[in-house]
């Protein structure tokens, strides 16, 4: 694909593989700043201005043909020079497979065809791209946790000993290595292993291939915002400060009384009446069904609050949420539970606008408020959890809120690198990842399950080929 692309012209591959950024300067600030990249094979290349940072990603879509159900695993690879690109220019197809053809070992087979292609493609200075300086190395792979896991064994949320870059757990003797104690001196902190150390945590030989990839560190397997926080920890903040607001009377008279999905029914009616207005005020643009007990996972009060909303409408949730809660902690009879809330959200908001509005690299001012918003965040977020853990009785406020999750545990490890590196996490969210991925999984929807793998590449090769087409030409 990158040989293709570079025979279509040296200007369509630095579109694809650049964007328009200042390498140079990209490179300068990770020597000074990235530990990752100092531990790198390609740290000493000469011609960094023409170094091509790699990354893989894939995940699962599910597609439909007439009635049948399936799924299909694709992979693809990136430039990380190519945010802010749109899907068809920032990722490129490597494998599409139906999960309809697979066994436990397809997924070895593959990558042990990959990898040494992989390596080659980094290594090999004989690719035509060589002549003209250019060079390929490995940066990172992204997914979601769930893809990370099944396909490299790497962050395995199901275990009670769940990150592979510390011993953090679910449940320990001491208190201080749970996911729970977001402290900045926490005793899980002190256990942040090396690739080294995590290479030697296995049985010898049980790592993944793809660790065989040069200079690829544990550390480099990303953690993404768009799934572990608008798909993961929003859907369960945003769930439990709706739920919040019912229960307080924020919507209209609460009445302990009745049935509890009959009694908050009307109330989210009310409450998404005011989400669209907020929307309509703001002029903001997202997707989202009504609110109700089903999609706020509240059918039953002892059922844990989880709204359920894409990306972006999760976002604009989480906005206006901040905004209603900030009024309901403003009323005079407000106590200090409905402020621990309101500051809880309106903290969250803040991260995820300092990623919006700045560029990728963060000035050192910038790259401290992060670390210590998303810091107050989460311990607002842990001490609301342990307060709701204490709430007991049919009608107490705050009972099954603000659920725990591996992800903000993974968002803690994010604030530090943040603080570290500088680097802003929004240029590797996997928003974009998602809109490729859906129009990859809609040319499978014409496919037969059986040619799938072919049939799939075979017409997005036609897209990217009118996509070309329409490309500014220098």
């Amino acid at each position: 694909m990158a040989t293709a692309l570079w025979e279509a012209g040296e200007d369509i591959f630095r579109h694809f593989f650049f964007n328009g950024v200042n390498a140079r300067k990209f490179w300068r600030h990770h020597s000074n700043h990235c530990e990752w990249f100092k531990q790198h094979v390609d740290y000493t290349c000469e011609k960094k201005s023409h170094m091509i940072p790699l990354s893989l990603y894939g995940d699962e879509v599910q597609t439909y043909k007439n009635t049948e159900c399936g799924v299909v695993d694709i992979l693809g690879f990136t430039s990380d020079f190519a945010a802010g690109h749109g899907p068809m220019s920032r990722y490129l197809p490597i494998v599409a497979i139906s999960e309809h053809l697979v066994c436990e070992f397809t997924w070895n087979d593959i990558w042990q065809v990959l990898v040494p292609r992989l390596q080659k493609m980094v290594t090999d200075r004989s690719w035509p791209w060589s002549v003209c300086g250019y060079k390929f190395m490995i940066s990172s792979v992204q997914g979601d946790m769930k893809f990370l896991n099944d396909k490299f064994s790497v962050h395995n949320f199901r275990r009670n000993q769940f990150c592979s870059w510390c011993m953090c757990c679910k449940s320990h003797n001491n208190l201080s290595m749970t996911l729970g104690d977001f402290g900045e001196h926490s005793a899980h902190r002190a256990t942040v292993m090396t690739h080294e150390q995590f290479m030697q945590s296995g049985a010898e030989g049980s790592r993944h291939i793809i660790f065989n990839l040069p200079g690829l560190s544990v550390h480099r397997f990303l953690h993404d915002v768009c799934h572990s926080q608008l798909l993961g920890t929003g859907k369960t903040l945003n769930g439990s400060g709706l739920i919040y607001l019912a229960e307080a009377g924020h919507f209209g008279l609460w009445s302990p009384a009745g049935k509890y999905h009959e009694v908050l029914e009307p109330l989210l009616r009310k409450a998404f009446k005011s989400f669209c207005d907020f929307k309509k005020a703001h002029k903001l643009t997202a997707s989202q069904p009504r609110f109700t007990p089903a999609r706020c996972n509240r059918t039953l009060r002892a059922s844990w609050a989880c709204l359920s909303s894409k990306a972006i409408a999760s976002k604009v949730i989480t906005f206006w949420l901040t905004a209603e809660l900030d009024a309901f902690a403003g009323r005079a009879d407000a106590n200090e539970l409905d402020k621990q809330v309101a500051l809880c959200f309106w903290t969250y908001a803040q991260l995820l606008q300092i990623m919006d509005k700045n560029p990728l690299i963060l000035d050192d001012a910038v790259a401290e408020d992060f670390f210590q918003t998303g810091m107050h965040h989460l311990c607002l977020y842990g001490a609301l959890r342990r307060r709701s853990a204490q709430t007991f009785g049919p009608t107490a406020l705050l009972r099954h809120m603000f659920l725990l999750l591996p992800k903000h545990h993974h968002l803690e490890h994010l604030l530090f690198d943040v603080r570290a590196t500088k680097v802003n996490p929004r240029f590797f969210t996997l928003l974009c990842a998602e809109s490729w991925i859906g129009l990859v999984g809609r040319c499978a929807k014409a496919c037969h399950r059986a040619s799938l793998s072919d049939r799939v590449l075979q017409r997005y090769l036609v897209k990217l080929g009118l996509h070309l087409q329409k490309l500014p030409r220098h």
